[in-house]
């Protein structure tokens, strides 16, 4: 199983953080910052709700040194941005990620990418896109480690795992999944 959605922020209902599950209240309540805040709301409220709909009680919930978390044996995987959130249920160590498309600079791309990602970033027609691709498919391979690693950006090469995940690209955001890759 596999069951993968996004909520666009200006779509979502308002949730109230009381008509969460207790365990989630408590996550959503180490959120400081209002929009933060509002992000984790909506990202718990969609969860709670593929719950409900695949009628699956909250058994257990195991988390992970990195954070990465199971309820029962179901891994999740969540992600926010400011125009979205997203939220990933699989019996794999599947993840996602979502990162709105912004203006880059030449520092922040030879500090986090490989020599592979720069070429591909100059032979993309859209930089600025090319690079969000490569950053989401970064941050979904970290939420697959299990241990809280201290790992370089620069040393994942993305290029790599395309052959592993798919992106859309929806509202100027790229939305990354990643199927397991440490299998």
């Amino acid at each position: 199983m596999r069951d993968f959605r996004i909520r666009w922020l200006d779509q979502s209902s308002e949730v109230d953080v009381r008509d969460l599950a207790p365990c989630f209240q408590e996550r959503v309540a180490k959120y400081r910052h209002p929009f933060a805040k509002k992000q984790s709301l909506a990202a718990y409220g969609l969860l709670q709700e593929m719950l409900k709909e695949q009628e699956i009680e909250i058994d257990k919930i195991t988390t992970f040194p990195n954070g990465k978390w199971m309820i029962n044996d179901l891994y999740v995987s969540m992600t926010h941005t400011k125009t979205g959130v997203a939220v990933m249920l699989s019996h794999e160590n599947d993840s996602i990620d979502m990162e709105t498309i912004r203006k880059i600079d030449d520092p922040l791309i030879r500090h986090t990418l490989c020599e592979n990602e720069q070429k591909f970033l100059r032979e993309s027609h859209n930089k600025e896109k090319a690079f969000t691709i490569c950053w989401t498919f970064k941050e979904a391979f970290i939420k697959q480690l299990f241990q809280d690693e201290n790992m370089s950006y620069r040393s994942i090469d993305t290029t790599s795992l395309f052959e592993k995940g798919m992106y859309v690209c929806q509202r100027n955001t790229i939305i990354t999944v990643l199927k397991e890759v440490m299998k």
